[in-house]
């Protein structure tokens, strides 16, 4: 304050001795030297006074952003995800400066906006990804699955038509997804020995031939090779209320459904319409007894030596 006092006295001054060099009355130049130092000292204070202002917003900004980020760390501590996980997640997150460039930062926010949105579907009991099939969501949830793997596998989604020659098992995808379920039988049984996970595999086929057909015996040789169990079911076994909804979908330790939508014929873009995994218990309860109907209809076990067509129910 005192250094503002001595500005604006300083500028009374110099106004004061102006106006007398311009041969102002005394009274005029003193009236405009008051007017001078007051209106300098009003600004300073006008001006400091904005100062302090931007200041304490700002402050109670930090603070709330503060308070905001304290309450966020409270609840990561309490949510079911593991906190290693989340605070790796934040730490890569804080270590993102501004070096970076504008194409690797709009991926970043990019990737985070979809897995934001990924957690918020999850949590609501659904998530769909809606650009056909997802490569990635079943070779993850192969990968930390536990005590079973329970799947259908229709000509429809899998196969091209009415067999399953060329078709997904016959993909660098499937191969993966054959490995990934390998690898996982082998995991579990050197964690806990004993108790292997089990994976089972039901064949729902078009025609009754497929039993006998090499290229069929091939794929279910390569899955019984990695302890898959397998069973094959005609559609015509199949109860005609299964046939309302998909029968197509494979469940993760019987907590999550993974299930890929075929486009329909008509659709332009020719293969898989969508992905989508359920997580409410009521959805999951739902195709799991429909699995195990179906593969209790199925009898028996496959390996990959020739076996007579199944009866034709008809």
């Amino acid at each position: 304050m005192t250094r503002k006092i001595i500005g604006a006295l300083v500028a009374g001054t110099i106004a004061l001795l102006g106006s007398l060099f311009a041969d102002q009355s005394p009274i005029s130049a003193l009236i405009l030297s008051v007017l001078v130092g007051g209106i300098t000292l009003l600004t300073q204070l006008l001006v400091d006074f904005e100062e302090r202002l931007h200041s304490i917003e700002a402050r109670q900004y930090t603070g709330s952003r503060d308070a905001e980020a304290a309450q966020l760390i409270r609840q990561v501590a309490d949510s079911a995800l593991e906190e290693e996980h989340v605070t790796d997640l934040l730490k890569s997150l804080a270590r993102f400066n501004g070096d970076v460039s504008f194409t690797v930062k709009a991926f970043a926010e990019l990737e985070i906006a979809r897995l934001s949105e990924l957690l918020r579907q999850l949590k609501s009991g659904k998530a769909v990804y809606e650009d056909g099939e997802d490569h990635d969501w079943i070779l993850g949830l192969t990968t930390i699955a536990r005590d079973t793997i329970d799947a259908t596998s229709t000509t429809s989604v899998d196969g091209y038509g009415e067999s399953f020659k060329g078709g997904f098992w016959a993909s660098d995808h499937g191969q993966r997804y054959l490995k990934a379920q390998a690898e996982a039988v082998k995991r579990e049984s050197a964690k806990r020995p004993g108790e292997n996970i089990v994976i089972r595999r039901l064949f729902i086929m078009e025609r009754s031939d497929d039993l006998v057909d090499p290229d069929f015996l091939a794929i279910v040789h390569s899955q019984t090779a990695v302890d898959i169990r397998v069973r094959a079911l005609h559609y015509d076994q199949v109860p005609p209320i299964f046939l309302r909804s998909s029968v197509d979908f494979i469940l993760f330790d019987t907590q999550i459904a993974y299930e890929l939508i075929p486009a329909p014929s008509s659709h332009q873009q020719p293969g898989y319409l969508m992905t989508q995994l359920l997580t409410k218990r009521q959805d999951v309860t739902n195709r799991k007894d429909r699995f195990e109907t179906l593969w209790n209809l199925a009898i028996r076990d496959l390996d990959a030596t020739p076996s007579p067509p199944l009866n034709d129910p008809a």
